[in-house]
């Protein structure tokens, strides 16, 4: 039976994001966001807990906007 690449790429993504939300558990890290951008994936963290905020979740996007020169609103 062979195994789609889709499903291939599922399995390491998987996989990969078990391996650091270990890490992260290990190094003290409460809160992990991850913001995809036109180059990767910026992983951002905290050693406190944060409540959810779709403000701060919006300024932070805007943060990578604005770094690429794009407007906002």
């Amino acid at each position: 039976m062979a195994i789609s690449i889709e499903a291939k790429v599922y399995k390491l993504s998987m996989e990969f994001v078990q391996v650091r939300s270990n890490h992260s558990i290990y190094v003290g890290l409460h809160i992990v966001v991850l913001v995809t951008t036109d180059v990767g994936v910026v992983e951002l963290g905290s050693i406190h807990s944060i409540p959810k905020s779709v403000e701060l979740l919006d300024s932070t996007i805007m943060l990578f906007f604005k770094a690429k020169g794009y407007t906002c609103g």
